[in-house]
């Protein structure tokens, strides 16, 4: 029940800018006011970091928000602000 920011690009509005989006999140490395505003606005709740979020970039910026998951390879985590 839950929907992604990008994801099969036949299936996402604004495929292009979508997956441009994603692909700059995980390769900046970082968790910038401008980044969580964009986030709240496109209604994420949950990051998820896999094998291949992780070979886009350092995720170490991930670290600061919780973990609901992290088994096989795959890290789940809750994002919300720090207001």
């Amino acid at each position: 029940g839950r929907k992604v920011v990008y994801g099969h690009p036949y299936e996402t509005v604004n495929a292009a800018e979508e997956k441009q989006f994603v692909l700059n999140f995980f390769e900046n490395g970082e968790l910038s006011k401008l980044t969580e505003q964009q986030l709240l606005a496109k209604g994420v709740t949950l990051i998820y970091a896999g094998p291949r979020e992780r070979e886009l970039g350092d995720l170490t910026f991930l670290r600061s928000l919780p973990r609901v998951y992290d088994a096989g390879g795959v890290t789940i985590y809750a994002f919300q602000t720090n207001d």
